[in-house]
Order: structure tokens, then sequence, then C-alpha cells
């Protein structure tokens, strides 16, 4: 009913559980991570200039912010030019997903995009993988799914083109229900009735204490592809243990 290997079992699924779904769920909030940006004039070519705040080419209506962050002027056109490059203040992140693809001032709206066409991946796995886990089994779609998503973030590592990171991050949503799933059912289904309360509250103590320790990562690692690649390494560790240490569910 209840011994080491059960306890060691259900930390390793909650840990899973927790790193695929926790941890890859919320390092959005580094990775897409917004600094504070201007433009890089150097980069831009002669002729230009921050644009004043109070140039006659400005309207009322103009964000001052937007001014300082995506505008420069050509004083010998006498016209704003939208910039092209920018600076980005380093002290919280090195690099984003929005410092390497520039996606500030009129292309803001990107990632926030991205993420939503990733999320319908999310959508489409919780319709499959609910289904495909009470066929075959729900150790046998656990494994499957932490090799998948290690396979494909290790792909996503490498990716530049960011429409091939979009589909592969649509695949990685898609897969990752399946951890979701089956790991709550697992361990529920692993002690006897006079147990699962205590350890389908452990599972979600477990969660807070893992998803926790994300935010000592990406204070010391700030570059956002590094922050990605700890997290497929992670489950890609897990993935060779989990045929050792989780077993299939009796009923």
């Amino acid at each position: 009913d209840f011994g080491l290997f059960q306890f060691v079992s259900f930390l390793f699924i909650s840990i899973a559980w927790t790193v695929g779904n926790g941890w890859y769920a919320y390092v959005s909030v580094f990775t897409g991570y917004t600094p504070d940006h201007e433009c890089d004039l150097s980069q831009m070519g002669g002729n230009l200039t921050s644009l004043p705040l109070n140039h006659s080419l400005l309207t009322d209506s103009d964000d001052p912010e937007s001014v300082k962050n995506c505008w420069a002027y050509n004083s010998i056109l006498n016209q704003t030019v939208k910039c092209t490059h920018w600076k980005f203040d380093k002290s919280q992140m090195h690099s984003t997903i929005i410092t390497e693809y520039g996606f500030v001032c009129d292309k803001n709206y990107y990632f926030e995009m991205a993420y939503s066409l990733e999320q319908i991946g999310y959508i489409v796995g919780t319709l499959v993988f609910s289904f495909i886990a009470d066929l075959v089994g729900r150790k046998p779609v656990m494994v499957a799914v932490l090799w998948s998503m290690s396979i494909c973030g290790f792909v996503q590592y490498f990716v530049d083109n960011f429409i091939v990171y979009i589909i592969v991050g649509f695949v990685i949503n898609s897969v990752a229900c399946g951890l979701e799933a089956v790991c709550v059912t697992l361990v529920l289904e692993m002690f006897s009735t006079s147990k699962r309360t205590i350890f389908g509250v452990g599972i979600q103590v477990v969660w807070v204490i893992v998803l926790a320790s994300m935010s000592p990562l990406a204070y010391f690692v700030k570059l956002w592809r590094e922050i990605r690649l700890i997290i497929f390494a992670t489950l890609a560790v897990l993935s060779i243990f989990s045929s050792f240490l989780v077993q299939e569910s009796i009923r």
C-alpha cells in the first residue's frame, strides 16, 4: 500500500509534472520579458537624432514613451523615422525573445500572438491525451511525453526562424497536456483511498516548491534560450529514469 518506492515515485511524478507543465508554462514570464529600450541611432545611419518630445511634428496624442522608444528624427529631411535597431536594458535579462527578434514598437504584439497560438496546442493535447491514457495506460503516455518534450525542446533551442519556433512550441504544448492528463491521476491511483487526500495535497505542495525554484534559475541564468534549455535538459534526465521510477496504475 505504501513504502519507500511509492514515496520516491510520488516525488518523481510530482517533479516531472511541475517541470513539464509549471516551469514550461511560466518560463515566458522571463523569456518574454520586455526590458526598457530606446533607438540605437548608431546602427541606423547618419543624420538621425532622438526626436524631441516638443517637436512640431508631434501631436498631443503621441505617447512620449513611444516617441522615445520607437522614433528617430532626420534633421536633413525634417521627418520622423521608425527605429529599426534598439538598445535594451540588460540589468534584468541579458537576452529575451523580445530583444533577439526586436518585438517592440509596432511589433510589440508578436510575442503575445505567438504565445496564444502555442496555447492552442494545449487545447488540442487536452482532447487527445486523456483518451490515449485510458487506451494505452498512464505510464506509457508519461514516458512518451517526457521524451517528446525533451527532443522538441532541444530542436527549439537551435531554431532561429520564429515561425518554426512557434510550430515547435505548438507541438510541445500539445504533448505537455499528456503530463496534465496522467500525473495527478497516477499519484492518486498509486495509494489506497485512505491516503489519497494526503498525497493529492502533497503533489500541489511539490508543485509550489519546484515552481518557486524557477525564480533563482532566471536570476542567475539571464539568457532566454539557456533557461529553456535547462528546462528541457531536466526533462531529458527525468525521461531516462521514468521507466524505472514510475509504475503503471493497476486501476
